[in-house]
């Protein structure tokens, strides 16, 4: 945004209650970060910061985390990203999108073992979880796999 319109939007969130639109919007632009919202990566990070820096964090918290958390990651900012992911998770330990997110992040690094305890952590979370994720735990464990023998052939040679 304009830096007039920045300043704006920070100073809104700084001092009045956050709305059910002020969380769509956030939504909207957490879901676009990686295609045609790339501009408000970093704007996205400074509002999500402005939001959990507030004394009392309106709404979700444990989803602004993952917002925080996916906005670092598109900014290859990865260690700040796996904490804040981690964090959302701590926060809602039912909550599989910051799980999902960190996993794909750990598989991109090959972290294998990373992303093979986080997918553990799914399993369990999943367990409580109402709406199943089936299709998407068994395509992680398909890229752990992948790693595994990417890794393996490595040695070989």
């Amino acid at each position: 945004p304009d830096p007039e319109v920045e300043a704006q939007i920070e100073r809104m969130l700084q001092e009045t209650s956050a709305t059910a639109t002020t969380f769509l919007a956030m939504q909207n632009i957490t879901n676009c970060l990686q295609s045609w919202c790339r501009p408000l990566q970093t704007p996205l990070e400074n509002w999500t910061r402005i939001i959990l820096n507030r004394d009392k964090p309106p709404g979700d918290v444990s989803y602004y985390y993952y917002a925080l958390g996916l906005a670092l990651a598109a900014q290859n900012k990865i260690p700040d990203a796996i904490e804040s992911l981690r964090i959302s998770y701590e926060l809602d330990p039912v909550y599989l999108h910051p799980l999902f997110a960190l996993a794909s992040i750990q598989v991109q690094m090959a972290d294998i073992d990373g992303a093979q305890q986080t997918l553990e952590l799914l399993h369990a979370a999943h367990r409580q979880h109402r709406h199943p994720r089936f299709k998407e735990m068994a395509a992680l464990e398909r890229d752990i796999e992948k790693l595994r023998a990417i890794r393996a052939a490595q040695t070989k040679h």
